[in-house]
């Protein structure tokens, strides 16, 4: 079961940081350059939703290995990466609220 859990954290915390800077490197200045921003920032909204994903499963698979025999940094780090992360995930509900990405307005 730990080598599983310690694959899944792995594996969802490259496609989160590996998503994110990819996305943001290359897809949103290409997609801005050819669709222009506003439609941009449509494609961008869908995006965030997975990569947030990413970042809990990473986080949850994390969760027992932290807590257990780890430096008390280590655990304040982790905590603090889920508060930051509950945070992110409730502001983009409340930008969510602002955008119609079926009729694409804003």
């Amino acid at each position: 079961m730990q080598r599983f859990l310690r694959f899944t954290s792995l594996l969802a915390f490259s496609l989160w940081w590996g998503g994110l800077t990819v996305y943001a490197g290359i897809v949103v200045p290409i997609g801005t350059e050819l669709f222009g921003s506003t439609a941009q920032g449509f494609i961008t909204q869908q995006v965030t939703h997975w990569l947030n994903l990413f970042a809990a499963i990473a986080l949850v698979a994390t969760a027992r290995t932290v807590f257990v025999r780890q430096a008390w940094w280590i655990v304040a780090s982790w905590i603090a990466l889920v508060i930051a992360l509950l945070v992110l995930i409730a502001v983009h509900a409340k930008l969510d609220v602002l955008i119609d990405a079926v009729n694409q307005t804003v």
